[in-house]
């Protein structure tokens, strides 16, 4: 019986193998064309067989021998020496017993110089950089020597481009970086990660190689060039010893200082630095930045857990006092960000800090409700002295918050612990209905619900102000729209300043599902002007809408163009406007270009209040 035999299957190849070992090899020469000529295998880049060449033959690297007679014993590394010289015995003088070879020993002749032949021609300067980075790196200054005296660049750089001195400071290897320094290496080089080499000096928390720079030869230049990067890297990374050998070093300094670094550290989590510094004695743990922050309200909003704990424990630590641009206290930043370990840390301090009010009347519970925090709601729930019904400033309740910010599972929380609290009474340890979230079900509660007497209510002191509907006609949320459509109190042409009505808003973001179901709905007005003078029908042929023209034509908005309609309207629900296949039919062009050119539309933008965007800004005005 004739053997099998299998076939390569590679376009142009013919090669026939006995067995599928054997042709799964063969493959390898297709898929894997760079070959080591001295191990024989394969691979398929060319960058990985550098690797392997350098990695596993040591070739094109410095080699250490032994200097014992009549023995020709070599290697890249130099631990393998001193572990054949233990084994064999062959001692000789320290003088003798140099380290690494000599130029003309340089090549290990066991490997065959065609191993490096499809290696770039580049190969040894790149190793020789890589030999300074390294020797940087472990404070080997007679290798460092070696390399500059071969032709080495002091400015050598690494991937992330670091240089030898960034790489001696990082690893805190103050010899080396005083050799480096000496020899010529610039001290204010960045590396990628926008790092100095005294950055990364600090980064090391070593303060003997932070010393270093602070040297009459160097530290002109380092306080000319990197002053303002210094004091953002030490309050970050740095040390209170650190803190103060800068200080001495800076000399003439403002006690100011000190509170913008201390500042600095809570926000950027620097723990020890921020302890420390908050005994010393020209740190008022109570007194506010040029912006009205407290030290506990940065550490309420970046969630500094234990720099909180440290403060807490001052007994005159002030809780209670709000910010003079926020108008935010403690409590409130903690619960707004949603920073639930900080809550309970807060109230276990002083549970009378829930009825504390802020900016607009607003509780803690206000917060956490209109930015979603449903953990922090949760747990607000069920702290003893909480009013959930609390209205604020403008008469809203926090459940009437977050369901105009679209926090709908908040709402669904919310409306079930008052539905528990209706049939248990008021209790810390309320038992859940158990009811699954659903939006639209959570949506029909809420219209029912005495807070929602209107349900055409908007967000308060808001520029761009917008009502339940509105929010959902921006989002195009078909499923949402529909709910309230079916609230006979819904105004379906309430109008907003900047953008019209519902209708005009839809069109505005392309949400074809939207435009379906408010032109459904008895009420509609296709007639209403936006404050730019369109109706919905101009607004369409702005946006070169063919299929919301039709649509519109079809309800009766009135074109003076006169485009017939050429489809047919069904009536719909949420589900099939969810998935509308948009027709493609244009209008005239003259029509849609006259108008398009005539007009160039309204510039306006998300005007909702940016509260994080705000205070980071407000963060680096201070510092």
């Amino acid at each position: 019986m004739a053997s099998e035999t299998f076939t390569c299957e590679w376009p142009g190849c013919s090669a026939v193998a006995a067995t599928q070992g054997q042709l799964n090899k063969h493959k390898n020469t297709h898929l894997k064309p760079f070959k080591c000529e001295t191990c024989q295998r394969s691979f398929a880049l060319r960058t990985v067989l550098q690797r392997h060449i350098r990695s596993i033959h040591r070739a094109g690297q410095q080699q250490h021998r032994c200097h014992f007679l009549e023995c020709d014993f070599s290697t890249a590394r130099k631990d393998n020496l001193g572990r054949h010289i233990r084994k064999t015995g062959h001692q000789s003088s320290a003088k003798e017993q140099k380290s690494v070879v000599t130029e003309e020993e340089n090549e290990d002749p066991s490997i065959p110089d065609s191993a490096l032949a499809d290696v770039d021609k580049d190969i040894v300067g790149v190793f020789n950089s890589s030999i300074l980075l390294k020797s940087a790196t472990s404070g080997n200054i007679e290798l460092m020597g070696t390399c500059l005296q071969a032709g080495v660049s002091i400015e050598s750089r690494a991937d992330d481009g670091s240089t030898p001195l960034h790489c001696a400071a990082r690893a805190g290897q103050v010899d080396a970086m005083t050799f480096l320094i000496q020899e010529g290496a610039e001290v204010t080089t960045w590396n990628i990660l926008g790092m100095t080499p005294v950055s990364q000096a600090i980064r090391s928390r070593n303060l003997d190689a932070l010393k270093v720079f602070f040297d009459d030869k160097v530290c002109g230049r380092l306080f000319d060039t990197d002053a303002s990067t210094l004091d953002y890297v030490l309050a970050r990374y740095g040390t209170i010893d650190m803190f103060h050998a800068y200080l001495n070093r800076l000399g003439d300094y403002h006690d100011s200082i000190f509170t913008s670094t201390f500042f600095s550290a809570i926000r950027y989590g620097n723990v020890s630095l921020s302890i420390a510094l908050s005994n010393h004695p020209l740190i008022d743990v109570n007194k506010a930045n040029r912006l009205g922050y407290l030290p506990a309200h940065f550490a309420a909003r970046y969630n500094r857990i234990e720099i909180m704990r440290h403060l807490i424990k001052f007994p005159c630590i002030d809780l209670v006092s709000v910010t003079s641009t926020q108008g935010l206290a403690v409590l409130h930043f903690a619960a707004r960000q949603g920073h639930l370990e900080i809550v309970k840390l807060l109230l276990n301090q002083d549970t009378s800090l829930i009825r504390k009010p802020a900016n607009g009347n607003r509780m803690p519970y206000h917060f956490a409700s209109m930015m979603g925090r449903t953990k922090v709601v949760a747990y607000l729930h069920s702290v003893p002295g909480i009013d959930i019904h609390c209205k604020d400033l403008y008469g809203h309740t926090a459940l009437v918050l977050a369901a105009l910010q679209g926090k709908w599972e908040t709402v669904h929380l919310i409306l079930e612990h008052q539905e528990v609290c209706s049939l248990q009474g008021s209790s810390t340890s309320l038992l859940s209905t158990g009811e699954p979230f659903v939006k639209t079900e959570a949506v029909r509660k809420l219209l029912k619900h005495i807070d929602f007497k209107d349900p055409n209510i908007k967000t308060p002191n808001s520029s761009d102000s917008k009502s339940l509907l509105e929010s959902a006609d921006e989002n195009g949320d078909c499923d949402l729209i529909e709910v309230l459509l079916e609230n006979k109190d819904v105004d379906v042409n309430i109008s907003s300043h900047w953008r019209g009505t519902p209708l005009h808003q839809a069109i505005e973001s392309g949400h074809i599902g939207a435009v379906k179901l408010l032109l459904q709905h008895p009420k509609i007005e296709l007639g209403v002007r936006n404050r730019w003078g369109e109706t919905p029908l101009g607004t369409a042929k702005r946006e070169n809408r063919a299929d919301v023209i039709d649509f519109l034509l079809l309800h009766g908005a009135k074109d003076e163009g006169s485009i017939a309609p050429s489809i047919i309207v069904q009536p719909t629900t949420a589900s099939d406007a969810a998935n509308t296949v948009t027709p493609q039919i244009t209008p005239p062009q003259s029509n849609n270009k006259l108008y398009a050119d005539s007009w160039s539309g309204p510039i306006y933008g998300d005007l909702v209040e940016d509260w994080d965007v705000s205070v980071d800004t407000e963060d680096e005005m201070s510092e």
